[in-house]
């Protein structure tokens, strides 16, 4: 998630649009986006792993370290200036601290209003991104892919979670549509937004909550939940209410005049399901952990590859995927990190892969996961920056 900004804003009202959003396939990846008052190395990274535009949005103070990693500054203040009347509003249900829930929730609308400025074509894809997030592989390979694999059935995808929290695909037009739902969630009144907050969060008992944390929940919103389900609250942050957003149905969007989304989530192996095909396609569906020395773990989304001879890979020590060792500068950059034992699909431990004759291929992205790696971030990436500018510019995985 992003770090928190404490500032003061004004509101402005748009009209909600009327018309269906383009499906994801009729999408070219024209813009990647990072929120944050602490630009990290990170950035670099995605400056060099993607031939899109990098459009930071940063505190004033941060527009020559963001121009210097070769993305685009737009000023935080400035974009943030439209949602003031949003954050006076603001109701928080989080065991997050009050200002890094509102931020995390407040950055879409700040989002809004900065790529509101670029003109992009309106048919351009914008892939959002946390700021602790390290790219090694163009965000315009996942939309291929989600494309490519997108079910025949089901209505073509507007949007798209790639990791939850973390990383989404959108459009112009429904990175609009979640800003606007964000500003018509917040403007009801206190029973409906309970309301709509139970219909699309995680119920938890009250008493798991320590006393700060407990304290800073709003008290309105805990009596209306306590109606229903005594002693409890919701979880609730910018993720759930993207869920709900993309739940949007026909009757709320005639009445409040909002547009929801038709949403997929990307494909990973061991966590959405199984297939033989895509487990070894080098679409980076292969999910591991990897330990962080006690400071927390990274969540790694990694590609695979079928061996020339899937029969041989069974017999005895060739029964494991190949090591992270060499290769790519995201494989050596990775070789150094202890892979968590029992974690679903972490190598060496996972057999599946191996069994059809599999091997792990390339680190795509990674994901710091705990306090203390995050505030790591600033080495993490620069050291795999480092390997990166070591090679000749080139996307890493296709």
């Amino acid at each position: 998630m992003p770090s928190t900004n404490s500032i003061s804003f004004h509101h402005t009202r748009r009209s909600p649009a009327t018309s269906a959003a383009p499906p994801l396939r009729s999408l070219t990846l024209r813009l990647v986006t990072f929120v944050t008052d602490t630009p990290t190395p990170a950035i670099a990274l995605a400056v060099r792993h993607t031939r899109a535009r990098v459009l930071v949005v940063a505190p004033p103070s941060q527009r020559g370290t963001v121009t210097r990693m070769g993305a685009e500054w737009y000023n935080m203040t400035a974009a943030a200036h439209a949602s003031a009347r949003w954050a006076a509003r603001y109701r928080h249900m989080s065991t997050n601290s009050p200002a890094y829930e509102r931020f995390c929730l407040q950055r879409w609308l700040m989002l809004r209003d900065a790529v509101r400025t670029l003109a992009l074509p309106a048919d351009s894809a914008i892939a959002c991104l946390d700021s602790d997030i390290l790219l090694f592989r163009d965000p315009a390979r996942w939309l291929a892919d989600l494309v490519a694999f997108a079910p025949a059935a089901a209505p073509l995808p507007q949007l798209a979670v790639v990791i939850e929290g973390a990383f989404v695909i959108h459009s112009l037009r429904t990175l609009g549509d979640f800003a606007r739902y964000l500003e018509w969630l917040y403007e009801q009144p206190v029973a409906a937004l309970a309301a709509e907050i139970a219909q699309h969060s995680q119920t938890r008992p009250l008493n798991s909550v320590h006393r700060e944390a407990r304290h800073a929940l709003s008290g309105s919103l805990l009596r209306e939940f306590n109606r229903s389900a005594p002693h409890t609250f919701q979880q609730w942050s910018d993720m759930p209410a993207m869920a709900a957003f993309c739940a949007t149905n026909a009757a709320k969007r005639s009445n409040a005049g909002l547009v929801g989304a038709h949403c997929t989530r990307a494909w990973h192996v061991g966590i959405a399901g199984d297939s033989e095909t895509q487990a070894w396609r080098p679409n980076c569906t292969v999910h591991a952990l990897a330990d962080g020395g006690g400071r927390g773990f990274l969540q790694v989304l990694m590609s695979a590859e079928r061996e020339r001879d899937p029969d041989r890979s069974r017999e005895g020590s060739k029964d494991a995927p190949a090591p992270l060792g060499s290769g790519t500068p995201a494989q050596r950059w990775a070789a150094a990190w202890r892979w968590r034992a029992g974690a679903p699909l972490a190598p060496p431990q996972n057999r599946t892969l191996a069994a059809r004759g599999c091997r792990y291929r390339a680190v795509c992205l990674a994901h710091l996961q705990g306090a203390g790696l995050k505030a790591m971030i600033g080495p993490l990436a620069a050291r795999a920056l480092q390997d990166t500018l070591s090679e000749p510019r080139r996307v890493a995985v296709t």
